[in-house]
């Protein structure tokens, strides 16, 4: 069950090489209860921004660059005033040299 509808994730490109760049867009639906969103590529970058409610920023955008080969999932995840996490990934190509 999705807790924070419309929380969304885009990636560009989908279909990267190894050293190339990649931009993650978060886009956070305002929410009185947002708190905390955090984002990254799993298992190489990991970052969070404290959400200030309904007055919070809705898009968050943030750049890859020289991604190592290996990794594959970007996501996002809203945490609200009472520790429920909704979180959203997306897969993404990396392309053989």
């Amino acid at each position: 069950m999705t807790l924070l509808p419309g929380l969304l994730i885009a990636l560009l490109p989908l279909v990267v090489f190894p050293g190339g760049s990649m931009r993650l867009t978060c886009t956070v639906p305002r929410d009185a209860r947002n708190r905390l969103l955090a984002y990254g590529i799993a298992e190489y970058s990991a970052s969070e921004r404290a959400l200030d409610g309904a007055n919070a920023a809705i898009t968050w955008l943030v750049w890859y660059p020289h991604l190592p080969a290996g990794v594959g999932l970007a996501y996002c995840a809203v945490t609200n005033d009472v520790g429920h996490v909704t979180r959203v990934t997306q897969r993404f190509l990396m392309a053989d040299p």
